[in-house]
């Protein structure tokens, strides 16, 4: 959820052309620092769980910065996936059921956090576009940890074309969020949204930590019971497509010229080329998890320079930097099956990381920008953790 108040979109002026690879302009701070956050629709639980959130912010002391539950939100979560991969590297072995309840912890002390963050922003009167902007950066990476977690938990890394697609469907429904709310300037929610999904996979957590993970290999009319997670997130990702796309196509984007429409799909064209390519080669697929994560931390810095083109009413590049270690992988696809990958796909991780790293150079004079868009205590990068 976002820190600052909801309200009506600023009218968008004319896009500018796309920023360099590098701090953003004068302008463009300054539409930064008059940006509105703006949202609509409600998910089914989300007016059972409001009462619930209004509680628990009240118990928040008031020194407590919104970005720092945020933080703690994201740290919670990648610190439970991270166990889940140690004693499950490839997806494939049992994991203690107190590792399955502390990822179900984890899930779910982000999904509250995330809930109250822009609660506690209100409450203290520090909303910010920062804070949106550093919101949506921890959304974008939690969800990689959120989908890998969800299918190691099932062990569905033996059916690799439901794995991955377990695995991406979330990030690329995000970036299609973030695209809608780049065009329309409005982040719209649907009445099953990222709230029941991530109360939907605690549940699974629990099912794993009570009866093994090894109750999802079950037999039911011929089909194991891990297929029903995979399939459900997929079909989840292949209904809400089309509301998207009658948004892309829409004729009432009097907003934005057809180019700027078709901006943010370049690269995010070029990422999914690499998904398939690379997810289809048999050697990636022994260590599926580091796959998923390196394709997955590219996505999330797509999306985030998404949100600051959005946010800045500026025209998305065609081309980003961090498509760059994952475009590394599609040699290994050259490779003869002998060759060892496990080096190579960490070389990626690392420069994909530092890629993540660079994204805050975009915001010229941050200094200034703090003063100006917000006095929250904001980290010197919006992936502090990796």
């Amino acid at each position: 959820m976002s820190k600052t108040t909801p309200g009506s979109p600023k009218s968008p002026s004319a896009p500018r052309p796309p920023p360099p690879l590098g701090p953003l302009s004068s302008a463009q701070l300054r539409d930064l620092e008059t940006h509105v956050y703006s949202a609509t629709g409600r998910s089914l639980l989300e007016p059972l769980l409001q009462p619930c959130w209004t509680k628990l912010v009240e118990m928040v002391p008031r020194w407590v910065s919104p970005n720092a539950m945020t933080l703690t939100g994201l740290f919670l979560n990648s610190v439970t996936t991270f166990i889940m991969l140690c004693y499950s590297p490839q997806g494939l072995d049992e994991i203690p059921p107190w590792v399955l309840l502390l990822c179900t912890f984890g899930i779910l002390s982000y999904q509250t956090l995330d809930a109250i963050d822009g609660k506690q922003a209100r409450r203290l009167g520090c909303s910010s576009p920062l804070g949106e902007l550093f919101d949506h950066g921890c959304d974008a990476i939690s969800i990689v940890f959120v989908g890998v977690s969800t299918a190691v938990s099932v062990k569905l890394s033996t059916h690799p074309v439901l794995f991955f697609s377990c695995c991406f469907s979330g990030v690329l429904m995000f970036y299609f969020a973030q695209w809608q709310a780049y065009l329309t300037g409005t982040l719209h929610f649907w009445r099953v949204d990222v709230t029941e999904a991530q109360i939907a996979i605690s549940f699974v957590f629990l099912i794993s930590a009570v009866a093994g993970v090894s109750v999802w290999d079950t037999q039911v009319l011929g089909f194991p019971l891990k297929l029903i997670p995979g399939i459900v997130m997929m079909l989840g990702a292949i209904f809400t497509t089309p509301a998207y796309l009658s948004c892309l196509l829409s004729p009432d984007l009097h907003m934005k010229g057809v180019k700027s429409i078709l901006a943010p799909l370049p690269t995010i064209l070029v990422w999914f080329i690499i998904v398939v390519l690379t997810s289809l080669t048999p050697h990636l697929q022994e260590q599926p998890c580091l796959l998923v994560c390196i394709l997955g931390f590219a996505c999330a810095k797509l999306s985030q320079r998404l949100v600051v083109c959005h946010m800045s009413r500026s025209t998305m590049p065609c081309w980003d930097r961090v498509l760059l270690p994952p475009a590394l992988l599609l040699v290994t696809c050259a490779l003869p099956p002998t060759v060892p990958v496990l080096p190579l796909l960490f070389v990626s991780l690392r420069t994909c990381h530092e890629h993540q790293r660079a994204t805050p150079s975009e915001l010229s004079g941050v200094d200034n920008a703090r003063t100006r868009l917000g006095t929250q205590t904001f980290p010197s990068s919006f992936f502090p953790v990796f």
